[in-house]
């Protein structure tokens, strides 16, 4: 048995050597369990030595060796991939964190303007600067319509005073004629 150990392990830090023999004891349980259902028996001192040198040739240790090392690359890949996993959760939790951060700095701010505003308009000067800004807007409003209207006014005459120049008379609309007769009131 330490035989087969030191053929399969070169030191200490040998992983993938360690994990060839945990390979090959996996192999020689798995052989004893189908030795057992095959013979209804365990195998004997003998056969457990001829076990040993079969697996101890050349191309066993060297397919042990392989597996030994196909076996450590998986699990540090694997634990690669997990720590990547987790790095990843990190990273972007943190970058979640960052933008949370910049948002709530901006509505924070966007909240403290709108309350300046609203101080501003709870104050005599702010109630009077709308008021004003109102009538403003009323006069405006009545002197673009005011102009709106004289000006069609004026765009009447006009027309009025071309088509009189020009002789171009207007036929008056007969609805608007003296009417025919007069009503009378019954007498009592």
């Amino acid at each position: 048995m330490s035989h087969i150990y030191s053929m399969l392990v070169s030191g200490p830090d040998d992983v993938p050597g360690a994990l060839a023999y945990v390979a090959y004891k996996r192999m020689q349980n798995e052989w004893r369990v189908q030795f057992h259902t095959t013979h209804s028996r365990e195998p004997d001192v003998h056969e457990e030595t001829s076990f040993a040198q079969i697996q101890m040739l050349s191309a066993n240790i060297e397919s042990l060796k392989e597996r030994g090392g196909l076996m450590a690359t998986e699990f540090v890949q694997e634990i690669l991939n997990e720590k990547m996993a987790a790095l990843a959760i990190r990273v972007s939790q943190s970058e979640l964190a960052q933008q949370f951060s910049a948002l709530n700095t901006n509505i924070l701010s966007n909240l403290q303007q709108i309350q300046t505003q609203l101080g501003e308009k709870k104050t005599i000067g702010g109630w009077m600067k709308d008021i004003g800004t109102a009538f403003v807007s009323s006069l405006a409003l009545v002197a673009i319509v005011g102009s709106i209207l004289t000006g069609y006014v004026g765009l009447a005459k006009l027309t009025a005073s071309t088509e009189k120049a020009v002789g171009i008379q207007t036929i008056p609309n007969p609805a608007f004629r003296e009417p025919v007769s007069t009503p009378t009131v019954p007498q009592q």
